[in-house]
């Protein structure tokens, strides 16, 4: 099979929720010589890309998107298995949607993925209160925090979250990665965090570098 058919064979397993299949498709894309990267950029993201437009349009419900990001997990363990595997000291992220806002497809995406790596994540969930995130950062102390707002009129939340990190002096000992469909670098920045992430692919990569205790430069 060539490998633009391999890797349509990931992405609609992700789609149909082929928890069967998966993971010999990802061998098999492996064993082709396809990079880890495509295989996530071009199939694994691709499929949950579609998943998240049904899941909007009520053609896929809450269930199916958890079955959609348990599929992608038995994909991404066959991905990062051994040493690819993060662990150790660091983890886990913290992911919150903002108060006001109960959008979570892209938190989702992005935890099922982190997961997926192993990296631990918690998950607060949606319509998350400044104070709430800011105690879970005192209690386990992670290494990153991902702050998510879709909507234009919660954004300002973001900030609110960081004020009351440093009111409670957490602000030095994590790094807060900012995404969600109406911020961008330039808000992120302003809001006084350390990253912007476009989509989950991208905050995979910044977290796994902070992690690894690289640095990351935008």
């Amino acid at each position: 099979m060539e490998e633009d058919g391999i890797l349509k064979r990931i992405k609609e397993d992700v789609i149909n929720f082929d928890l069967n299949d998966i993971k010999g498709a990802v061998r098999l894309a492996l064993d082709a010589g396809i990079a880890k990267e495509r295989i996530i950029n071009e199939a694994m993201a691709e499929g949950m890309k579609v998943v998240g437009e049904r899941y909007e349009s009520d053609v896929y419900y809450l269930p199916d998107l958890i079955m959609a990001g348990e599929t992608m997990n038995e994909g991404t363990k066959v991905l990062f298995s051994g040493k690819d595997r993060i662990l150790g000291p660091g983890a886990p992220v913290v992911l919150a949607t903002v108060t006001g806002d109960i959008h979570d497809i892209g938190k989702n995406i992005l935890s099922n993925f982190l997961n997926g790596t192993g990296i631990g994540v918690h998950d607060l969930g949606v319509d998350v209160s400044k104070e709430e995130i800011a105690e879970t950062i005192s209690e386990y102390r992670p290494a990153v925090l991902g702050l998510s707002a879709m909507l234009s009129t919660t954004i300002g939340e973001i900030k609110e979250v960081i004020k009351e990190l440093e009111k409670r002096d957490l602000r030095e000992g994590v790094k807060i990665i900012i995404g969600g469909l109406s911020t961008d670098r330039g808000f992120a920045k302003k809001a006084g965090g350390d990253a912007y992430a476009e989509d989950a692919v991208e905050g995979v990569k910044i977290i796994r570098r902070w992690i690894q205790g690289k640095t990351y430069t935008p």
